[in-house]
């Protein structure tokens, strides 16, 4: 049976190094489909002191999608995909819970992760995040290096 992953790309993603890796994971044999995923937070969640009327927050939410789905498209455009399938998604809200419940929804046979490896903070940030989603999913989480 083929395998089916999901990959979450960071919203600060290294697109290169993101492309790389999917190029060597598509060589892999026995993979059917690779979902590329990113988790764009809500409109309302960003402007706590800005009072927005309902169709502006829609706007923006709108906005944010699209351009997470623009981002995911240009890193899945630099892949030779071959016979594996691929498709982009974004989500929104808060990360470990979208992103849990798509997991869960798709039955993924495995999530991973590109961490962050610019900082002690960024690293931090990247394994609270795949903690939380570790507790939420009954999927495997591999917490990969952005960085050899």
């Amino acid at each position: 049976m083929k395998s089916h992953y999901l990959l979450l790309v960071d919203e600060n993603p290294v697109e290169d190094r993101i492309a790389e890796f999917l190029q060597r994971l598509v060589r892999k044999e026995g993979l059917g489909k690779v979902t590329l995923v990113r988790v764009a937070s809500l409109a309302h969640s960003a402007a706590v002191d800005v009072p927005l009327d309902y169709s502006d927050i829609e706007a923006a939410d709108a906005e944010k999608r699209a351009s997470a789905e623009a981002s995911l498209r240009e890193i899945a455009e630099r892949v030779s995909w071959g016979s594996v399938e691929h498709e982009v998604v974004a989500l929104q809200g808060n990360k470990a819970e979208a992103l849990s419940l798509y997991a869960e929804d798709k039955q993924f046979d495995s999530i991973l992760m590109m961490s962050r490896e610019s900082s002690w903070m960024s690293r931090l940030l990247s394994f609270n995040l795949a903690d939380k989603i570790r507790s939420a999913v009954h999927v495997p989480l591999t917490l990969l290096p952005s960085q050899e």
